[in-house]
């Protein structure tokens, strides 16, 4: 699912002509993500940081309690700020409401964060909301270690209203949206690529 957030950044910038900024789940703590999350933060990120998160950094970095909530107030207001400066300059803001991939369309995980959002749009009455799907084909395996290849396929559906309707009826809407166009992702296949020649080239 991380790969999401630069799929969706080329595509939004090519069909909308603006900066795209992402929510995503802290990496704090993390040994490895937490060292390149300013990738993310590259194309259009900023973290956000919930309950469940402070059970993974406590056991990380040893902090008490008091110490991770004022963390986590700390990143959220800070998101908070930024949610409102994105949407009030014209850039697009993107959610991931699900927090990842699932075998089928999940709880939102995210729905506080976008409650702010439609009630922040709501005053201004200039934002739109537009629910996109995507979808990534099967993978498919080459003869040389680690080669994957698969094909994303995103939808941008119809835009939804706000205006006169409850945060509760829009993200209803929405995911009643995301369970119609939702697809379970393929099995992986295995590509007819036996034969890698010297110079690195395939032949199938």
């Amino acid at each position: 699912s991380y790969w999401d957030i630069f799929t969706l950044s080329i595509v939004a910038r090519r069909m909308f002509k603006c900066y795209v900024h992402f929510e995503m789940g802290t990496f704090y703590g993390y040994p490895f993500l937490g060292r390149v999350s300013w990738l993310f933060e590259r194309y259009g990120a900023f973290p956000v940081m919930r309950p469940k998160d402070l059970i993974r950094i406590k056991h990380g970095t040893g902090k008490s309690k008091e110490e991770l909530l004022e963390l986590m107030n700390s990143v959220n207001a800070t998101a908070a700020e930024a949610r409102k400066w994105v949407l009030s300059s014209g850039r697009a803001l993107v959610y991931f409401p699900e927090g990842g991939r699932t075998n089928a369309v999940a709880q939102f995980r995210s729905r506080h964060e976008m409650e702010e959002a439609i009630a922040f749009a709501r005053e201004r009455g200039e934002v739109t909301i537009l629910p996109v799907v995507s979808t990534y084909s099967a993978k498919r395996r080459f003869a040389v270690p680690f080669l994957v290849r698969r094909t994303c396929v995103v939808k941008v559906l119809e835009p939804i209203a706000i205006a006169g309707r409850s945060s509760d009826q829009v993200l209803d809407e929405i995911r009643g949206l995301f369970e119609k166009h939702w697809e379970p992702t393929p099995t992986t296949k295995v590509a007819p690529c036996a034969e890698v020649p010297r110079h690195g080239r395939m032949k199938s």
